[in-house]
C-alpha cells in the first residue's frame, strides 16, 4: 500500500515561513506545518470536536492505553488535531518535505503616510517592525519565496496503518486552505495564497472521515462549556463555526488609486499580485478607508472589539501582551485583465459584544460586503458555514 502523497501547488502570493527569529531567509517546513495545524484545529472545532491549543500552553500529552482507564488513555488521551499532527508522547502521522526554486526581494506597495498635512515617508516603520523585527532595514537582503507561476512540491510520507485516514485529512485540509486560507505565516497580510489540485469532493469526504473518526474514538465534546463575554484577557481558539469569507473583483483603476507607491527603491518584479494588504487593512483617508477603519465606522465597534478582531500589540511591540489577528486580508490578485480579486476572511468571536448583542460571523460578513462596495467591487460573494463553504453571490 502506497504511503506517500505528492501535491503540486502553485503559489499566488509570497510565501512566508519565518524561522526561530521570525525572519524569512528560506523555506521552513516547520512554518508550513504550523499553519496547517492552525487551520486543522479550526476545522476540528467547527465540526464539534475538541482541539487543544499548544500555542497557549494547553497541548495534549499521549498516555499509552491502559485497560483500567480506557476512557483516559490511548487515542482518547489526545485530541483529533494532536492525533494527526503529534503531541507529547505521540509522533505526527506524516512527514513533510518541500522544495522551492526561486526567491525575490521582500517588497510592498503602500501610500506615504500624511504627517501634519505633509506627505511623509511610506509606512516603513510599521512594515519594518512587523516583517523584519528591526534586525535590518527592509532590503533586498531579506527574501520570501516568490509567487505566481512557481510550482512548489509538497511530499507527505505516512504510516501504512493510518495512511488512508491521513491522506483523506491532508487533502481536505489543503482544499480548504487553497480556497479560504493560505500556507505559512502572516496570512493576515495576504501572504501564502496558493492553488492546488484538490476538489470539493476531497473537502466533503475528509469532513465525513473526521467526524467518523471522532465518533469512533468518542472525541466529540464541547470545547468550551460556557463561553464568557469577551474581554481583552480572553483567549478563544478559532473555530470554523465562526468563520466567514467575502471576496469580490476590484477594478485596476481603483486598486492603483488607493495603493500607488512602491515601498522600496529597487525594481519591483512584474507580478500578478500587489503586496498591498497592509494598506487595505489599515489605510485611512478622506476617500476610502482601510477595512479596520471601516469596521470601526460602520459597525461602531469599540477598542476592545477592534483589538480582538484585528490584533493588538504591534504599536509597542510587547509580544507577551500582543494578540493575533483573526482577520485575514489577501493581496489583490489579478485574475483577468484589469480585474483584481480581493478576499477578506476571518473568525468572529463568540459573545464579542456589539450594540448590546454578539458580533457574529454573519454580521462581520455583511460589514465586509459593505466595505467592498466602497471599493466598487463587482461579483461580491460570501461564504459561511451555513453555505457549506460554497461561494454564493450577493444581490
Amino acid at each position: 500500500m502506497a504511503t506517500s502523497l505528492e501535491v503540486k501547488i502553485k503559489t499566488l502570493t509570497p510565501l512566508w515561513t519565518g524561522g526561530v527569529d521570525g525572519t524569512c531567509d528560506r523555506l521552513h517546513v516547520s512554518g508550513l506545518i504550523g499553519s496547517m495545524r492552525y487551520w486543522y484545529e479550526a476545522i476540528v472545532r467547527g465540526v464539534g470536536g475538541y482541539a487543544c491549543d499548544p500555542s497557549q500552553g494547553g497541548g495534549c500529552t499521549y498516555l499509552p492505553y491502559d485497560a483500567k482507564y480506557p476512557e483516559k488513555t490511548g487515542a482518547k488521551s489526545i485530541c483529533a488535531a494532536c492525533y494527526l499532527f503529534g503531541a507529547t508522547g505521540w509522533s505526527r502521522l506524516f512527514r513533510l518535505s518541500a522544495t522551492a526554486k526561486a526567491t525575490e526581494p521582500l517588497h510592498f506597495r503602500t501610500f506615504p503616510r500624511e504627517e501634519r498635512g505633509k506627505m511623509g515617508d511610506p509606512n516603513s516603520w510599521w512594515l519594518n517592525r512587523i516583517f523584519e523585527k528591526d534586525q535590518v532595514p527592509l532590503s533586498e537582503e531579506k527574501t520570501v519565496y516568490i509567487t505566481d507561476d512557481q510550482e512548489l512540491t509538497l511530499r507527505f510520507l505516512g504510516k501504512s496503518t493510518e495512511w488512508k485516514y491521513v491522506q483523506s485529512q491532508l487533502k481536505m485540509l489543503l482544499w480548504f486552505m487553497a480556497n479560504y486560507a493560505g500556507l505559512g505565516a502572516k496570512q493576515q497580510f495576504g501572504f501564502g495564497l496558493f492553488d492546488c489540485e484538490m476538489t470539493y469532493i476531497h473537502w466533503t469526504q475528509g469532513l465525513e472521515d473526521l467526524k467518523n473518526f471522532m465518533r469512533h474514538h468518542e472525541l466529540i465534546r464541547n470545547q468550551i462549556e460556557s463561553i464568557p463575554i469577551y474581554d481583552e484577557k480572553t483567549v478563544l481558539a478559532a473555530s470554523l463555526s465562526d468563520f466567514f469569507a467575502v471576496r469580490g473583483l476590484v477594478d485596476e483603476n481603483v486598486v492603483m488609486r488607493e495603493i500607488s507607491l512602491p515601498q522600496l527603491s529597487f525594481p519591483i518584479p512584474n507580478r500578478k499580485y500587489l503586496a498591498s494588504a497592509f494598506d487595505i487593512r489599515y489605510k485611512g483617508d478622506q476617500f476610502v478607508t482601510g477595512f479596520r477603519q471601516s469596521m470601526k465606522g460602520k459597525a461602531g465597534i469599540g477598542k476592545i472589539s477592534e483589538n480582538a478582531l484585528f490584533g493588538a500589540g504591534a504599536k509597542n511591540m510587547n509580544e507577551s501582551e500582543s494578540t493575533a489577528s483573526r482577520i485575514f486580508v489577501s493581496m489583490p490578485l489579478e485574475v483577468e485583465q484589469g480585474q483584481y480579486l480581493l478576499r477578506i476572511s476571518g473568525f468572529a468571536i463568540p459573545n464579542l459584544r456589539w450594540n448590546k448583542k454578539s458580533l457574529t460571523a454573519h454580521e462581520i460578513a455583511w460589514f465586509t460586503y459593505l466595505y467592498l462596495t466602497t471599493l466598487q467591487a463587482k461579483n461580491i460573494e460570501i461564504s459561511l458555514p451555513s453555505t457549506q463553504f460554497k461561494w454564493g453571490k450577493t444581490r
